[in-house]
């Protein structure tokens, strides 16, 4: 029993040392794409997915490094990988706040955003709160 407690502590902290090579090698790629070397972060989250990491963001933000590096294909496909590990009805959500800010100019956009985002303690009641009216004018 000490054994299988043992094996599975160092099992822990083995994934917590992976989960924050994970964090860092994100926030790398991150800073990469916003220093504008897009194919360099594209080349960084394409190592990040290799190692099994999945999540909407990472799928998203190696979409954009590879449409900035002029990769249309691979961005096309880490976009699709990426809508399709957002759960259905959060999709859903975003399309809705899409079609809310879509007729407004910039400005009333963040406004908007700003003042719901100010309302809303997590971003599915942000989400929520826009597509249950969140519209300017009331209801949708």
């Amino acid at each position: 029993m000490k054994k299988l407690s043992a094996i599975l502590l160092v099992l822990i902290f083995v994934g917590n040392i992976f989960a924050a090579d994970v964090t860092a090698d994100f926030s790398a790629a991150n800073k990469l794409y916003a220093e504008g070397k897009f194919s360099d972060a594209a080349s960084a989250y394409e190592k990040i997915l290799q190692t099994g990491t999945q999540s909407p963001a990472l799928w998203f933000n190696a979409g954009s490094a590879e449409f900035k590096a002029g990769h249309l294909g691979k961005a096309i496909a880490a976009y699709r990988q990426a809508e399709l590990l957002v759960p259905r009805d959060e999709l859903n959500r975003i399309w809705v706040l899409r079609k809310v800010l879509n007729p407004l100019s910039p400005v009333e956009s963040m406004e908007l955003i700003i003042d719901k985002l100010t309302k809303s303690k997590t971003n599915q009641e942000f989400l929520s709160s826009m597509s249950n009216g969140g519209g300017p004018g009331g209801r949708m």
